[in-house]
């Protein structure tokens, strides 16, 4: 949504992710309006019906009224899975579990960790993703020791925007 009269009245919501099948959900948006205010960016995770999740970004370049299919941008580089973060450690009724890194919350993947911003005629997002791996150290106590899974890291990019 926006508005042109500084918030007194709204323009209908507008989609600015392509609808495509296999995409499953569409999560975590972040804006950025550039220094011409015709370009409006929106980057933010797909999730795919392979469960695979990448980091897409939308833009706009007439005030966010339409965001064109074919302005939207894969950012990521390569797919990644989500790590295991809803790891069962006792059966109902009293269930309970633990993400892989024991000293974050469980079912936290992605987070809050993905931005874009411009500066200098240019388009940046930074973002954290999962594609590279990590195997446990063997530990009786661990539920998946000795198990290699995805690992979050962070990056950051410069984005060609369409």
């Amino acid at each position: 949504m926006r508005s042109n009269d500084g918030g007194q009245t709204w323009n209908p919501a507008v989609i600015a992710n392509p609808v495509v099948a296999t995409d499953k959900h569409h999560v975590l948006p972040s804006l950025a309006i550039d220094t011409d205010p015709n370009d409006v960016h929106i980057s933010y995770y797909t999730q795919h019906t392979d469960a695979s999740v990448d980091l897409d970004m939308a833009n706009s370049h007439d005030r966010g009224d339409t965001f064109p299919e074919n302005r939207t941008v894969r950012v990521t580089s390569t797919s990644s899975q989500l790590p295991p973060t809803n790891i069962p450690l006792t059966n109902a009724p009293s269930f309970a579990a633990t993400n892989y890194d024991r000293q974050i919350a469980v079912c936290y993947a992605l987070g809050e960790y993905q931005s874009v911003t411009s500066a200098n005629g240019s388009v940046y997002v930074g973002w954290g993703d999962n594609r590279n791996t990590l195997t446990e150290p063997v530990n009786a106590l661990d539920p998946i020791s000795g198990q290699t899974h995805p690992e979050e890291d962070v990056f950051v990019q410069k984005v060609k925007v369409q």
